[in-house]
């Protein structure tokens, strides 16, 4: 007989709610595809946010949506793949590409193929479920199954000439947000970490690299003597032994300005909760069974400190490039004056949070219930949210930026290709994902090292400053006249060859781009 709990904690009554939320977005995909499935082609209406982002309208059942959805989409125009050994060729990608759902994407493309090989036999008959209960993305891996086992078919058919593939094979760039800031500052230390120069014959994983920095910092504080910070435990963190699947989506939103707040929330979603102890929340691995070795909600605190130390310290040119774009935004704050930027393709970005303010009123004299209004101040911009949104914004817009150029060249060699886009993720057909990778590349080359991008966007926005407040401003200096609360000020405005610590930025070593692992 099964038993029903009537009462519920609220941990319990969260849990039971959010799965019973994915429960019913399935089922509304499913019922969705299910519709479409008769249809030849259907297309997708796109919108563009302020920044240039691109996302699909139709809500659910899209290809930025769940990993559900996602498995679900097939081109509705084939990659021709014949026997021919030039053909064949591209048939690695397709191997490639189902490794990585499977959750091996940092092994060399030669170890990639060697998996293929010594697990074909459960590939080819995946509806026994021993590959699939291991895949980290399994409806993905699913997908990818089901269309290996048609190419076995295809290859092993003396009668079969041509293998039409309808596959997307998605790409994904390493730490996207974090590839961008090592560009426009130039921080060519990070450029092999994050798969932007030569790496060898196996890409280059940021979030191992910054989990072995963790660890020489907690081993470092322990040698000193420091076990305890803010009533962290060092040791606690060092015998934890973080995988890169708890620390990624915290780190990946540094660069987006991400709140203490939402860090702790990516952490603690990665782990297992255990217990309430001498008041403090206590978290294992996901698959520690025997939970052997636990840290509380204070360890956790003093993770993310970490965290942010080495980013702050460890990488001095990135340092300079947050308090650069910090510095500018304050400025143009001070003059109350939006935050105007132009992108390389041409949109231009204009930020300008309003500043809101909260009142009650009570709307019926005979009770004492209130609401709450929020009324925007049309003439008073939000100083705070200027400053702490701009460094997102400008990182989303030349995402953006990036993902728009790398369409059109694109689209000049093939009308109407078979592309699509989730940011920094990109999808095509087999027979082009070799050209998508040199196309990205050759779209950050165009960025950053020709004319660099901070150059140039430090000089409009100087001269934009000018346009609006008549006054000229001497590029030595860099000092700039503002009038707060009746008192005139110099503010200094940072110099991007402080940033750089370059005198001559043009010639970046990015030029050296390694086009083959900067999608994985």
């Amino acid at each position: 007989m099964t038993e029903v709990k009537v009462k519920m904690s609220n941990r319990e009554k969260s849990m039971y709610a959010s799965e019973l939320s994915k429960f019913n977005l399935q089922e509304l995909v499913l019922e969705l595809a299910e519709f479409y499935r008769n249809f030849d082609k259907i297309y997708f209406p796109l919108r563009m946010d302020q920044r240039g982002r691109i996302y699909c309208s139709p809500n659910y059942l899209n290809y930025q949506g769940s990993e559900l959805a996602k498995s679900l989409w097939l081109f509705a125009e084939p990659s021709i793949i014949t026997k021919e050994a030039k053909s064949l060729y591209n048939i690695k990608y397709l191997e490639f590409y189902g490794v990585n759902c499977f959750g091996k994407d940092k092994l060399s493309d030669e170890a990639k193929l060697k998996w293929i090989k010594s697990n074909l036999n459960d590939i080819i008959n995946y509806a026994n479920g021993i590959l699939l209960l291991q895949a980290k993305d399994k409806l993905l891996f699913l997908s990818f199954c089901i269309e290996y086992k048609r190419y076995i078919n295809f290859f092993n058919d003396e009668n079969a000439y041509e293998f039409h593939t309808y596959l997307p094979i998605q790409l994904d760039a390493t730490c996207n947000g974090f590839q961008h800031l090592a560009l426009l500052s130039n921080e060519n230390i990070l450029f092999k970490e994050l798969n932007l120069t030569v790496t060898g014959d196996r890409p280059n994983d940021f979030y191992s690299f910054l989990i072995h920095r963790l660890d020489n910092k907690f081993n470092n504080e322990i040698e000193k003597g420091n076990k305890i910070e803010n009533e962290g435990s060092y040791v606690r963190l060092v015998d934890f032994i973080f995988t890169r699947s708890n620390v990624k989506k915290a780190i990946m939103t540094i660069p987006y300005n991400a709140t203490p707040r939402s860090m702790r929330k990516y952490l603690v979603s990665e782990m297992e909760f255990v217990r309430n102890a001498d008041k403090l929340s206590w978290y294992s691995q996901k698959d520690d069974q025997k939970q052997i070795n636990l840290i509380n909600n204070k360890d956790i605190t003093l993770l993310m400190d970490v965290i942010q130390h080495i980013i702050n310290n460890d990488f001095e040119k990135i340092k300079k490039l947050i308090k650069y774009l910090a510095n500018i935004a304050t400025a143009l704050t001070l003059l109350g004056l939006p935050i105007v930027w132009f992108l390389p393709h041409g949109l231009v970005v204009r930020q300008s949070y309003l500043e809101v303010k909260s009142t009650s009123i009570r709307p019926f004299v005979y009770s004492k219930a209130k609401i709450n209004i929020q009324v925007v101040n049309k003439d008073a911009l939000d100083k705070l949210k200027q400053i702490r949104a701009f460094m997102p914004n400008l990182i989303h817009s030349l995402d953006a930026s990036s993902m728009s150029l790398l369409y059109n060249k694109f689209h000049l060699m093939y009308k109407q290709p078979q592309f699509f886009s989730i940011h920094d993720c990109f999808g095509t057909t087999l027979d082009k994902v070799d050209l998508l990778k040199t196309m990205l590349a050759s779209v950050y080359m165009d960025i950053y090292s020709h004319d660099h991008y901070l150059g140039e966007f430090d000089r409009k926005i100087l001269k934009y400053i000018e346009l609006q407040t008549g006054n000229v401003i001497d590029r030595n200096t860099r000092l700039l006249e503002i009038n707060i609360k009746g008192r005139t000020t110099q503010y200094e405005l940072h110099n991007i060859k402080w940033v750089t610590n370059e005198i001559d930025v043009k010639n970046s070593i990015i030029k050296r781009i390694d086009s083959q692992h900067i999608l994985i």
